[in-house]
């Protein structure tokens, strides 16, 4: 701090720890002044050298697979880091869960990461039945103050939309017809379903085919 404070003044001090090897270390700072009362004021210094530790992280905390059709798949991706000093060691991965069986790790990440590194791991969400989803991922390590790490997995099943045809009326009477004379009927076709409907042909059939026609 400032050799000379002002009345009422204040200033700081900064200490910086840093161990050279491992175990508890204690010092203290001595501070000398012209207080009458108080001239010398010590703060005791105390910390710990630690050899070091591997630190787990995994990122994002949850993956959102939205809405996706029963039996169709998509994949998302969770990326695993060691942010610690030493080496971490990935000892399991797995997906737990009310709906796990709908969730499925497709590359898992290496089984150690040095300091500093980083892996992936892909997780595929293949609904079996309709109705939203939850499971988690879970990785354990040797990470002594954070052993396990769970990324939540959340997803929507949904039942495949499909075309339907409905044509009305459901049949045709024309009557009474003279050999110079014709008529003509409609009929409404209408797609009620919740996809593309495609017509793919439309031709009339039977024994008596040739005297209907489909008019333009």
């Amino acid at each position: 701090c400032a050799g000379t404070l002002q009345p009422g003044a204040s200033d700081t001090v900064r200490i910086r720890f840093s161990p050279s090897n491992t175990g508890q270390k204690n010092a203290s700072l001595d501070l000398a002044s012209n207080d009458a009362m108080n001239p010398a004021t010590r703060v005791p210094l105390r910390g710990y050298g630690s050899a070091g530790t591997p630190a787990l992280s995994i990122q994002p905390a949850s993956l959102a697979y939205d809405t996706l059709t029963v039996g169709a798949q998509r994949e998302r991706s969770a990326v695993v880091s060691n942010t610690g000093t030493l080496v971490l060691t990935i000892t399991s991965q797995q997906v737990l869960g009310a709906d796990a069986s709908d969730f499925t790790i497709t590359r898992t990440c290496a089984g150690t990461l040095q300091p500093g590194a980083s892996d992936t791991v892909r997780i595929r969400f293949s609904p079996s039945a309709p109705g939203a989803k939850a499971a988690s991922l879970r990785i354990t390590s040797n990470d002594p103050q954070r052993p396990t790490a769970d990324v939540a997995l959340r997803g929507v099943g949904v039942v495949a939309q499909t075309a339907q045809i409905v044509v009305t009326p459901v049949s045709v009477a024309f009557g009474r017809v003279g050999p110079a004379g014709s008529a003509l009927r409609t009929l409404w076709v209408q797609n009620t379903g919740g996809a593309q409907l495609v017509i793919s042909a439309q031709r009339v059939t039977g024994a008596d085919s040739s005297v209907f026609v489909i008019a333009q």
